[in-house]
Order: structure tokens, then sequence, then C-alpha cells
């Protein structure tokens, strides 16, 4: 017969072998997020760091919050790393919150599923968040500091279904990256319905899908790009997305623009909208 682990040994087993699912979901990605929800906010852009990572065991600790992620992270976490004594807060009660915390800490890395609806100014007794998204088994809490971060977990469904949207669209680009290039959740008929958004912190990837794919119809944009023109496709992208964008322009007058030469663009373009 296996020998049953203490509690404190399947925490510690736990929060190492989630730092990993941690890392590369919010560490090593920035993410943008959309959805009929949010009225305080056009988007939300998630940024999370390695300090945010603590809060979602719900355990206290002496060492910093960083440490704690980077001793999680390369293995090194003991059992004396951290405990279950908060100020104000009976013992039993900690080892309860951290019980469910631990119990749905790995399903975080499904966030970002078909199936997640999310709720703005989300409360729960002393937990407020800018903004909050639910999975099947999990409740994960953002708070707003120029980007958002996780800082709560709790296990179940708890958002206000009175309140609550589905999570649309998301795209993601890697740390350190300026421009947001991939998307994780959403289609282009969903990136065109934000498009007027967002638009200005897509990558020219994602900025080629709006004029390539419009709902299903052919390709407006051949891809060809000539040698020193680079600099001016990409400006003429950008005018023609917000364009057909707004409505103000079909898709079949945008594609006759793209195949003329750059002088005649630019002369026809400075005629349409009075420069």
């Amino acid at each position: 017969m296996a020998e049953q682990k203490n509690f404190k040994t399947r925490v510690k087993e736990e929060a190492i072998k989630c730092s990993k699912t941690y890392k590369s979901l919010f560490v090593d990605y920035d993410y943008l997020l959309c959805s009929d929800a949010f009225v305080q906010a056009d988007y939300y852009i998630i940024q999370g760091h390695e300090d945010n990572y603590r809060h979602l065991t719900g355990v206290a600790t002496e060492i910093s919050a960083e440490e704690f992620f980077n001793k999680c992270y390369d293995g090194t976490l003991t059992e004396n790393d951290f405990s279950f004594e908060k100020e104000g807060q009976a013992e039993a009660q900690t080892k309860g919150a951290v019980r469910d915390k631990i119990r749905v800490l790995p399903d975080i890395k499904n966030l970002f599923s078909q199936n997640a609806v999310v709720e703005e100014e989300f409360k729960q007794n002393r937990i407020k968040c800018a903004f909050a998204a639910e999975g099947c088994t999990f409740t994960l809490g953002f708070v707003c500091q120029n980007n958002s971060k996780p800082m709560t977990l709790l296990r179940g469904k708890k958002l206000n279904t009175n309140q609550t949207a589905a999570l649309e669209l998301v795209i993601r680009r890697p740390r350190g990256s300026e421009k947001f290039s991939e998307i994780v959740l959403g289609n282009d008929s969903v990136l065109k319905k934000y498009s007027a958004k967002v638009k200005k912190m897509l990558s020219e990837e994602l900025l080629k899908s709006l004029l390539e794919n419009t709902d299903g119809e052919e390709k407006i944009w051949d891809g060809s790009v000539a040698g020193g023109e680079q600099l001016i496709e990409q400006t003429r992208f950008a005018l023609l997305a917000e364009l057909v964008d707004q409505g103000d322009l079909s898709a079949e007058v945008a594609s006759a623009k793209l195949m003329m030469t750059t002088e005649q663009f630019v002369e026809k373009m400075n005629s349409s909208i009075g420069v």
C-alpha cells in the first residue's frame, strides 16, 4: 500500500508542477482579451509576472513572492519555505482555501477555452477584480495596474451569470514583443468585429488577415511586396484595414487599389480621403 502524503507535501509538489504551466501561460506571453462584457475598457491586456504566482496557491511565505516562484520553477521549494499561517485567519481556514486552489491550479491551462466567460468588475466578499474569467472548474480574477495581472484563483464557477459574456477574442504576443501576432481564441470574423479597437496593436500578419479574409470571401490582397516599397505597403494595409472596417470601402475596391502601383494608389487615395 502506497504511503499517503501529508497535505503540505502535496501542496509543495503541486506548486512545483504547476509553476511550469504558469510560466508558459503568463510569463512567456502577453494576451489581449476582447468581450462584449467589457464596458469600462475596450479590451484588457494580461501581463503576468513571477511574483503573481504565489497568490494563486494561497500559501503564506517569509520569502518574496518572486523567490517563491523561482524555487517552485527550479524544483527547490521546501516545506519550510511556506506555511498556512496568515494574520487574522485561522490555519484551518487557510488550509481549506489552499486545498481548493491547488485542486484547480492545473486547470488554468484551459483558461482560453471555447467555453470561457468573463465578468467585468468582479466582486466577492473582500475580493475586487477589474475582471474575472471562468473556466469549467475555476474562476480566475485579474487586477489592473496598467496591464492586468492574475491575482485570485477560486474553485468553481463564481461569476454572476447576469453580468457575464463570452470571451470572444484572445490574441497573444511573446513577452517583449510590441505587436500581438497569434489568435489563441476566436477567428478572423471575430477579429474583424473588434478590429477598430485593437488594430493599432496587431502585427502585420494579422492586419493582412483582416484584408485577406472578409467573411469567407475571396482574398483581397495577393501578399506581394516589392523591395523598397515595404514601408509604403504596410501603410497601405493600415489605411485599407481602417476604411474596410468602417464600411467606407468595399473589399472589391480595396482589391483594385492594392493591385495598383504605389504612385497610382497614393494619388487615388489622396483624392478619395481629401489629403
